[in-house]
């Protein structure tokens, strides 16, 4: 569990507003808070089931249709509908794969998440605890597809 002390306020160019140094991958964060002003809290996470999943999957993207936990993602009531994570190519240059981020999302929709091939996801919410179900739901969700994966296998 996150407390006060584990948190390093930036502001939304992604420098320290006290003491400490933020992370190299700030700039994933802040591109979220600033292109929406409803988004609470951002996670990433270096998911083994993620990073594995993304450095397998062929396509730029993974879609999911089907699964009752699609419901788990704010504004999805149905699990008929399909939901769309991309996959980013991983990169060092935060501000260069931000502004990639930043595209994908004003040709294709915001969506729920994105993952970085090899690397882990980034999800986000109104607020901690809707970021967390959102996490705990791609764990589960993309948990399936490797499974998948492997009994679909010749």
């Amino acid at each position: 569990e996150l407390t006060p002390a584990d948190i390093l306020a930036v502001n939304m160019q992604g420098e320290p507003l006290s003491e400490g140094k933020p992370s190299a991958e700030t700039g994933l964060h802040t591109q979220l808070y600033r292109r929406d002003a409803n988004i609470g809290a951002v996670l990433h996470t270096h998911s083994p089931t993620v990073v594995l999943l993304s450095q397998i999957w062929q396509d730029d993207s993974l879609s999911i249709t089907g699964w009752e936990l699609q419901k788990a993602f704010a504004g999805e009531t149905t699990h008929e509908g399909t939901v769309t994570f991309p996959i980013f190519p991983n990169d060092q240059d935060i501000d260069r794969l931000s502004a990639q981020v930043e595209d994908h999302m004003q040709q294709h929709g915001q969506g729920h998440a994105y993952l970085i091939r090899g690397h882990g996801v980034y999800t986000w919410g109104k607020d901690i605890a809707e970021c967390y179900r959102h996490l705990e739901a791609i764990e589960h969700l993309l948990g399936y597809q490797l499974e998948l994966l492997k009994i679909r296998q010749p």
